[in-house]
C-alpha cells in the first residue's frame, strides 16, 4: 500500500500543471517538477542551485527576497505573491506563488513553492 502511495504521489507530481519547487531559507533551489520548463523556460536540472529571485523580473526581486527573509522564516508559515517571469522574445508570464515554509518536515527540510502561471 505504501508502495502505491508513492508511485501515486509521484505521478501527480510528475503531471501537475502547477509547478512545485523547493528552495533552502536563502531562495537556492534543490527541486523543481518538470512543469517548471513551462514556465521559466530552463529544465529541472538547469535550476537546480541557482537562486529563485534570478529567476523574476530585477523589480519584484525585492518582495521575493524579503518574504523568504521575513514572514517566511517562521516555520510553517504562508505567504502569497504575484510576480512576473521574463520569458526572452516572449511576452513577459505573471505567475502566482503561493510559499510554505516545511523546514521541519524531514523529506522537505525548506520552503515548498507552489507556482501557478
Amino acid at each position: 500500500a505504501r508502495r502505491e502511495a508513492e508511485d501515486r504521489f509521484t505521478a501527480l507530481v510528475r503531471n501537475s500543471s502547477d509547478v512545485i519547487l523547493i528552495c533552502g531559507g536563502a531562495g537556492q533551489l534543490r527541486f523543481a517538477t518538470s512543469s517548471a520548463e513551462r514556465v521559466f523556460g530552463l529544465p529541472p536540472s538547469a535550476l537546480a542551485g541557482r537562486n529563485i529571485a534570478e529567476l523574476v523580473v530585477t523589480e519584484d526581486r525585492g518582495r521575493l527576497k524579503a518574504a523568504l527573509g521575513g514572514e517566511l522564516r517562521q516555520r510553517g508559515a504562508s505567504a502569497t505573491l504575484e510576480l512576473r517571469v521574463p520569458r526572452g522574445g516572449e511576452r513577459m508570464r505573471v505567475i502566482e506563488v503561493v510559499a510554505t515554509n516545511l523546514e521541519d518536515e524531514p523529506a522537505v527540510a525548506g520552503c515548498v513553492l507552489n507556482v501557478r502561471d
